[in-house]
């Protein structure tokens, strides 16, 4: 199936090229005539690719026509390649479209940057700066003579901002749906939420704005939570959301729910809280890497029960009364 899988991929390339010819088709034909296994390669093909399509749809500043050219990219870049095969042959022995997807987000595929389930990784950029996203995040890059921006699909990403080399380079700007930040250099994380956009100014200072009003500046050592209306609310503390780059997750507190959030970037499995549980503050230091034994602190901590149901699916609830 493996051969199969990397052969419907070489023939989706050509297919959506726009320059193949009615002797390619026919060869097309032909091939997926040939055996099962060759039909059920590319109906998987298809069905995988479906839902991180439509993600490019969707995403802001995308040209129509543009799914073919993503779609291209994502069949010969060998790394989502690998990715997507992987996840294809997955769904083949029974996961389904939500167990691959609890291993690598489907809607990311295409973007230029991502990672996987517990998976936390740098990229360098081209003008000398560096992004290290949190498990689960994508981003988007564009970088030429006007622009050093990147656009943050979901999730979290810590940005290390290097002076611009030349004095015509703008400002580095990262968009995180109708929030823009922009720095001369520095560092500062951003985490886009259910409903709002989370910055934290690590080193040096940063501007943020939503949909191009007045920016707010925000000083090392500060935050900003912006509402998707537009409302923002200054943040002060020791915790900065950027205690995940060294594996941790820092409470303090926090709600239940905002921790078990956080949790299932790394895990494969489901991991449900009740809205009551949900509730509850949280004051902790969870290891990121070890969510058993993170769940486990919890459960010591919190009036709370932890049903577990195999290795794929936990649930989280009240205590019951004594």
């Amino acid at each position: 199936m493996e051969r199969a899988i990397d052969q419907a991929m070489d023939w989706m390339v050509l297919l959506s090229s726009g320059r193949a010819t009615t002797k390619d088709q026919a060869r097309f034909d032909a091939w997926l005539a040939a055996s099962p296994t060759h039909e059920s390669a590319w109906q998987r093909l298809q069905k995988g690719l479906a839902t991180p399509l439509h993600a490019i749809a969707a995403v802001d500043g995308r040209l129509p026509g543009r799914e073919q050219a993503a779609l291209r990219q994502m069949l010969r870049q060998p790394a989502r390649r690998s990715a997507l095969k992987s996840l294809l042959l997955l769904a083949g022995v029974g996961a389904g479209a939500w167990g691959t997807d609890r291993v690598v987000p489907l809607g990311t595929l295409a973007a230029d940057m991502a990672t996987r389930t517990a998976q936390r990784k740098s990229f360098d950029l081209p003008d000398g700066s560096h992004l290290m996203l949190n498990a689960r995040s994508a981003a988007d890059v564009r970088f030429d003579a006007t622009h050093r921006q990147v656009r943050l699909r979901g999730g979290d990403v810590i940005a290390e901002v290097a002076p611009a080399a030349r004095e015509a380079w703008p400002a580095f700007e990262l968009i995180a749906g109708d929030v823009r930040v922009q720095a001369a250099q520095g560092r500062f994380v951003a985490s886009r939420l259910d409903a709002a956009v989370r910055i934290f100014a690590l080193r040096d200072a940063v501007e943020v704005a939503w949909r191009g009003t007045a920016a707010h500046r925000v000083e090392q050592g500060e935050g900003l939570l912006m509402g998707e209306d537009g409302h923002a609310l200054a943040l002060r503390g020791a915790v900065t959301g950027a205690e995940w780059e060294s594996g941790y997750l820092s409470a303090a507190p926090l709600p239940l729910g905002e921790v078990v959030a956080a949790l299932r970037r790394y895990t494969p499995g489901i991991l449900r809280v009740s809205p009551a549980a949900a509730r509850l503050p949280v004051h902790a230091s969870l290891p990121l890497n070890d969510v058993p034994r993170a769940l486990d602190a919890l459960a010591d901590t919190l009036p709370i029960q932890i049903q577990r149901i195999g290795p794929w699916w936990i649930t989280i609830d009240l205590a019951a009364a004594a």
